[in-house]
């Protein structure tokens, strides 16, 4: 198990489920209380005024702006919600204004915010992770589970597969030109670090994929038979201007080089489901009430805490 924070989703999670912008308030929040020890830094109701939190004690104001990996830092926003705060600085009490990001903003960017109010206080993701690294404990419940798996294990799992092109699975034993990449199931608490290779077409992807995870075609829950549907979209986490690609819109006989893939993207994997004539995409049908979309959701999980603990025993055992 890897120990790496990363502030943004889906490495970042809110067991709320609400929106990123949202938790991302309430983890400086708690990350706040932690280090100034008190329980007086609140949550403003409402009109917030540019104003997220208050620590009435010390007349410090917090705006927090947060943003995913593949997205810039809103300057516009922030400058307005720092121009708000001014107009109600008396009437707030605030003396003091901090910024709380969980990115990293330019030098153009903090002097446009030093010109509408010099003594702002800029705290970005070097600090953030910095207290996180203070608090593992308690900010361990934010972050998914990173798993490293050993090249030789998922090699040793797609040995068999016909439906792999023997010279991918050369390239991925050798090691060479392989990209890491990070895979991680829609919906599930881990994220697994695996060797690619460029040349791999999306269709190879899902076949390897399939093969890591233990992915039968069909399988069968509580004796409801039905067939596993696969799909992946790709973000590259080192280019905040490129747009993801979904997987509804990705073309599965195209190699990662033709889809411009690099060192440390993100595949999502969706696993969908389909019982008889009726197919159920629960990336956008997913209906919580029903019994088996929970026993499905738990046997996502299931999957994943699988592998989890085969890369467990791989690793005590060596083979």
């Amino acid at each position: 198990m890897m120990s790496q924070y990363r502030l943004v989703p889906p490495f970042f999670k809110d067991e709320l489920n609400s929106s990123f912008s949202e938790a991302w308030e309430r983890f400086c929040l708690k990350l706040l209380k932690l280090e100034n020890k008190t329980e007086n830094i609140k949550k403003r109701k409402p009109p917030e005024n540019g104003v997220d939190l208050f620590y009435k004690d010390e007349k410090i104001a917090y705006q927090c702006k947060s943003l995913e990996e593949n997205s810039k830092f809103n300057i516009s926003h922030a400058k307005n919600s720092l121009q708000s705060a001014l107009k109600k600085k008396n009437e707030i009490g605030w003396e003091e204004y901090v910024l709380c990001s969980n990115g990293e903003l330019t030098g153009e960017q903090e002097i446009a915010l030093k010109v509408i109010y010099e003594d702002i206080d800029i705290k970005d993701r070097e600090y953030w992770i910095g207290l996180c690294k203070k608090y593992p404990q308690v900010v361990q419940e934010n972050f998914r589970i990173l798993i490293d798996v050993p090249n030789k294990f998922s090699c040793q799992r797609i040995k068999e597969n016909i439906n792999i092109p023997d010279d991918i699975k050369e390239i991925l034993e050798k090691g060479n030109n392989c990209i890491e990449t990070w895979i991680y199931i829609h919906k599930t608490d881990h994220i697994f670090k695996v060797n690619v290779t460029d040349s791999m077409t999306i269709e190879n992807l899902i076949k390897y994929l399939q093969s890591l995870f233990g992915l039968s075609s069909i399988s069968v829950i509580n004796t409801q038979e039905f067939k596993v549907k696969l799909g992946v979209s790709i973000t590259d986490l080192n280019e905040p201007d490129l747009e993801r690609v979904m997987y509804s819109e990705i073309d599965y006989k195209k190699t990662l080089a033709e889809l411009n893939f690099q060192k440390d993207s993100l595949i999502e994997l969706f696993i969908n489901y389909e019982i008889g004539s009726s197919h159920q995409d629960i990336v956008f049908q997913f209906n919580e009430d029903t019994d088996f979309n929970s026993n499905f959701s738990t046997w996502k999980i299931q999957k994943c805490l699988g592998l989890q603990n085969n890369i467990k025993n791989f690793i005590e055992r060596g083979f």
